[in-house]
């Protein structure tokens, strides 16, 4: 296989792997909207921080992140406790910080905390590396055939 052959299928797989990741990136955008659209808005407070570990299957470092637990009372006037989905660190958010949440009245349990990273930042990830992709993939094929 000669030089440029092996670029057009780089550049193919490239572009594939981009465009895969921008119909992820839509789809979550679209869970998203959906969620938005029904939820119910509350004012929680971070009641404990959850540290988690994860470790790099690459190299074996162990990384850690502090996970916000929530209190919030639903409409129903249920108290709910949930843990966010996102973690950071140093951790985004300090015990007794109130918080604004939107979730789902027909599961309180289903709640996120209102913030573009909690919303949004998966979108943001895979619609912006997608389309990385997907231009450095295609460029590459078009660029070999040009």
């Amino acid at each position: 296989m000669n030089e440029a052959m092996t670029m057009q299928l780089l550049g193919g797989v490239f572009g594939i792997v981009g465009v895969l990741a921008m119909i992820a990136g839509s789809v979550t955008a679209r869970k998203t909207k959906r969620f938005l659209a029904r939820a119910s808005t509350a004012r929680g407070t971070v009641v404990h921080l959850v540290m988690r570990s994860s470790t790099d299957s690459a190299d074996g470092t162990v990384s850690y992140a502090y996970h916000p637990i929530i209190k919030f009372t639903a409409q129903t006037g249920e108290d709910i406790e949930f843990e966010s989905s996102s973690g950071s660190n140093p951790p985004m958010y300090a015990l007794g910080q109130p918080v604004e949440i939107l979730y789902d009245p027909q599961d309180p349990y289903r709640a996120k905390i209102h913030s573009f990273f909690d919303l949004w930042l998966a979108t943001a990830i895979m619609l912006g590396i997608g389309g990385i992709f997907a231009i450095v993939g295609f460029g590459l094929v078009l660029f070999q055939r040009g």
